[in-house]
Protein backbone atom coordinates (compact mmCIF):
# COMPACT_ATOMS: atom_id res chain seq x y z
CA UNK A 1 0.00 0.00 0.00
CA UNK A 2 2.75 2.48 0.87
CA UNK A 3 4.71 1.62 -2.13
CA UNK A 4 1.39 2.51 -4.22
CA UNK A 5 0.96 5.80 -2.75
CA UNK A 6 4.52 6.56 -3.30
CA UNK A 7 4.02 6.06 -6.74
CA UNK A 8 1.03 7.76 -7.58
CA UNK A 9 2.36 10.90 -5.52
CA UNK A 10 5.72 10.36 -7.42
CA UNK A 11 3.51 10.25 -10.62
CA UNK A 12 1.31 13.38 -9.60
CA UNK A 13 4.50 15.08 -8.56
CA UNK A 14 6.38 14.33 -11.78
CA UNK A 15 3.09 15.07 -14.24
CA UNK A 16 2.76 18.58 -11.61
CA UNK A 17 6.61 19.51 -12.61
CA UNK A 18 6.18 19.02 -16.39
CA UNK A 19 2.80 20.95 -16.81
CA UNK A 20 5.19 24.11 -15.09
CA UNK A 21 7.84 23.35 -17.43
CA UNK A 22 5.63 23.45 -20.05
CA UNK A 23 3.84 26.91 -19.55
CA UNK A 24 6.47 28.35 -18.62
CA UNK A 25 8.66 27.98 -21.35
CA UNK A 26 6.61 30.39 -23.77
CA UNK A 27 4.90 33.73 -23.14
CA UNK A 28 2.01 34.57 -25.45
CA UNK A 29 0.57 38.40 -25.61
CA UNK A 30 -2.48 40.16 -28.03
CA UNK A 31 -1.11 43.72 -28.61
CA UNK A 32 -3.74 46.12 -29.86
CA UNK A 33 -3.00 49.06 -31.90
CA UNK A 34 -4.67 51.95 -33.01
CA UNK A 35 -3.61 53.87 -36.01
CA UNK A 36 -4.95 56.40 -38.04
CA UNK A 37 -4.05 57.48 -41.67
CA UNK A 38 -5.69 54.45 -43.81
CA UNK A 39 -6.70 54.69 -47.42
CA UNK A 40 -7.59 51.27 -49.16
CA UNK A 41 -8.28 47.67 -47.80
CA UNK A 42 -5.32 46.96 -50.10
CA UNK A 43 -2.69 48.72 -47.69
CA UNK A 44 -4.43 46.97 -44.47
CA UNK A 45 -3.82 43.54 -46.53
CA UNK A 46 0.04 44.62 -47.18
CA UNK A 47 0.14 45.40 -43.24
CA UNK A 48 -0.91 42.66 -42.03
CA UNK A 49 1.53 40.43 -44.34
CA UNK A 50 4.12 42.70 -43.12
CA UNK A 51 3.42 42.39 -39.63
CA UNK A 52 3.23 38.89 -39.98
CA UNK A 53 6.73 39.19 -40.85
CA UNK A 54 7.64 40.38 -37.39
CA UNK A 55 10.07 38.51 -34.99
CA UNK A 56 7.91 36.26 -32.63
CA UNK A 57 4.80 37.51 -34.46
CA UNK A 58 2.40 34.30 -34.94
CA UNK A 59 -0.91 36.40 -36.64
CA UNK A 60 -2.06 39.32 -36.93
CA UNK A 61 -5.50 40.77 -38.06
CA UNK A 62 -6.68 44.43 -38.59
CA UNK A 63 -9.56 45.60 -38.03
CA UNK A 64 -11.07 47.69 -40.57
CA UNK A 65 -14.29 49.31 -42.09
CA UNK A 66 -14.33 49.98 -45.87
CA UNK A 67 -14.28 54.27 -46.07
CA UNK A 68 -12.75 54.75 -42.77
CA UNK A 69 -9.08 56.47 -41.69
CA UNK A 70 -9.23 54.92 -38.97
CA UNK A 71 -7.87 50.83 -37.88
CA UNK A 72 -6.77 48.65 -35.39
CA UNK A 73 -4.32 46.41 -35.22
CA UNK A 74 -4.62 42.69 -33.33
CA UNK A 75 -0.65 41.17 -32.89
CA UNK A 76 -0.25 37.75 -31.46
CA UNK A 77 2.98 37.56 -30.20
CA UNK A 78 4.74 34.50 -28.65
CA UNK A 79 8.44 33.68 -27.64
CA UNK A 80 10.65 32.29 -24.87
CA UNK A 81 10.09 33.38 -21.30
CA UNK A 82 13.82 33.19 -20.61
CA UNK A 83 15.58 35.07 -22.18
CA UNK A 84 18.87 36.97 -22.61
CA UNK A 85 19.24 40.93 -23.13
CA UNK A 86 20.87 39.99 -26.07
CA UNK A 87 17.87 38.44 -27.92
CA UNK A 88 15.84 39.92 -30.83
CA UNK A 89 12.15 40.50 -28.99
CA UNK A 90 9.31 41.79 -30.15
CA UNK A 91 8.34 45.02 -28.77
CA UNK A 92 4.93 47.45 -29.37
CA UNK A 93 7.80 50.15 -30.90
CA UNK A 94 8.58 47.44 -34.09
CA UNK A 95 4.91 48.01 -35.00
CA UNK A 96 4.74 51.89 -34.21
CA UNK A 97 7.90 52.39 -36.40
CA UNK A 98 6.35 50.64 -38.89
CA UNK A 99 3.21 52.44 -39.16
CA UNK A 100 5.33 55.80 -39.01
CA UNK A 101 7.38 54.46 -42.00
CA UNK A 102 4.11 53.47 -43.99
CA UNK A 103 2.68 56.78 -43.37
CA UNK A 104 0.40 56.00 -39.83
CA UNK A 105 -0.60 57.71 -37.01
CA UNK A 106 -0.46 55.41 -34.08
CA UNK A 107 -1.99 55.87 -30.92
CA UNK A 108 -1.49 54.16 -27.78
CA UNK A 109 -1.11 50.35 -27.89
CA UNK A 110 -2.76 48.06 -25.48
CA UNK A 111 -0.93 44.95 -24.41
CA UNK A 112 -2.65 41.75 -23.21
CA UNK A 113 -0.84 38.93 -21.42
CA UNK A 114 -2.59 35.52 -22.92
CA UNK A 115 -0.41 32.90 -21.82
CA UNK A 116 -2.12 30.00 -20.57
CA UNK A 117 -1.22 27.61 -17.27
CA UNK A 118 -3.88 24.89 -18.56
Amino acid sequence: MKKTVFLIGTSLLFAATQLLAQTETEKKIVVYYPFDGVKSVQEIITLDNDIKQLINVTDSKTEYKAGKTTAQLQVWVSYPTHTKETDNLFTAALLKRLLIEKGYTPAQPRQIDVTTTH
